[in-house]
This record gives C-alpha cells, structure tokens and sequence, in this order.
C-alpha cells in the first residue's frame, strides 16, 4: 500500500515538475512573443568586409532594424513624423503593407548642410520597396544628431519609434533608456521613422 502511495506521488511530483518547464520554456524561448507585442532589433547596416565603404559614403546616419511581432492587428502602417518643440507638425506617409520583415534608413546631408535627404527600404515577404523624401533642417544653428535603438526592445503594438534625426540647443544630449519619440519631444525639432499597427488602414483593402 504505502508503495503504491509512493509511486502516486512522485508521479504527480514528475507530472507538475514537466508541467512547470514547459510553461518556462514556453515563456522565455528566445523567438517567443506575448500578444500585441513587437521586438525591435537593431543591426548593423554594414558589416564585415562591406563595413570599410561606409565612410566613403558620407552617411549622416544609417540603421537597419528587424522587427518580429505578434499581433491580430491586419496591418502596419510606415511613415515620418516632424516634431517641432514638441509638437507633431507634419507626417510623411511611406506606406501601408500586411507584412513587414525589416526597415533599413539612411540620411545624408544636403549639399548646402541645411537638410536632408532620407532613404528608407523596406522588406516583406514579397521583396522590398524603396523611397526617398527631402526634409529641411528648420535652424541651421543647432545641433544634430541621429537616434537610434542601440538594445532589443520589447514594445506594444500602438506608435513606436524606430529611428530618428533630432535637432537640439547646444549642449546636445541623450537620456539613458529614452525612447526616440521621447526625445523628440523635448527637443527643438525631430523626425522621427514610425510604425503603426492597425485594422484601420487608408490604402489598404479591406
């Protein structure tokens, strides 16, 4: 009798010890994500022997994000957004698309340095698309600076940040751990790359 007992009873010890390592594994594998979340990764756009053309080529800024995500949400929204002492002045759309794999942007100086010119490729599962916008520098006197996301973020769904270009008064400076969009917002001016997930799309289908 009292071995039966034991036996009952290392097999639920077994059964609930099984249990718990799947919920940990379950919870923690490195590609999984909760709900309505986005994890943002921030790569290098030149690497290994492509890494020594990069100062040949004058870039102001350049980022490469990859974007994983889990969502119900049908689409996802790619656009610019110009900040101005905190303020949301303008939006550059890019475009609208049902999957979304990785951005690359680089920025380059205009030849007068009162401005830039901003390309952004993006991947889906299709391929990629390409497009460029001018923006005007709006104070030739302050100083400029790229933001960009230098960790893995794990994020919800709704207005991220992925990359920016922020003018400030001199000192220019950045707080530890703040977002692109939270800098923009106290600074003189900004614009910043964002993305949207959402059901309700303007260009896209129903």
């Amino acid at each position: 009798m009292r071995k039966k007992v034991y036996k009952s009873l290392l097999l639920i010890i077994v059964v609930i010890a099984l249990a718990i390592c799947g919920i940990y594994k379950f919870r923690y594998l490195p590609n999984h994500l909760s709900k309505e979340t986005v994890k943002i990764i921030q790569r290098e756009l030149f690497e290994g022997d492509t890494k020594k053309l990069e100062p040949q080529l004058h870039y102001f800024s350049v980022a490469d994000i990859v974007l994983k995500y889990n969502t119900e949400k049908k689409g996802i929204a790619i656009y610019y957004e110009e900040y101005k002492n905190g303020e949301i002045v303008k939006r550059y759309p890019i475009t609208e698309l049902y999957d979304l794999k990785e951005i690359t942007v680089t920025a380059k100086e205009s030849e007068g340095q009162d401005g830039y010119k901003v390309r952004t490729v993006i991947y889906d599962k299709d391929g990629y698309m390409n497009t460029a916008f001018d923006i005007n520098k709006p104070n030739i006197e302050l100083k400029y600076g790229s933001k960009k996301l230098h960790r893995k973020l794990e994020v919800d769904t709704e207005d991220i940040g992925l990359w920016g270009i922020i003018g400030q008064n001199d000192p220019y400076y950045w707080k530890s751990g703040e977002s692109v969009i939270d800098m923009a917002k106290r600074s003189v001016w900004g614009i910043v790359l964002k993305i949207e997930f959402s059901d309700e799309l303007e260009h896209l289908p129903k």
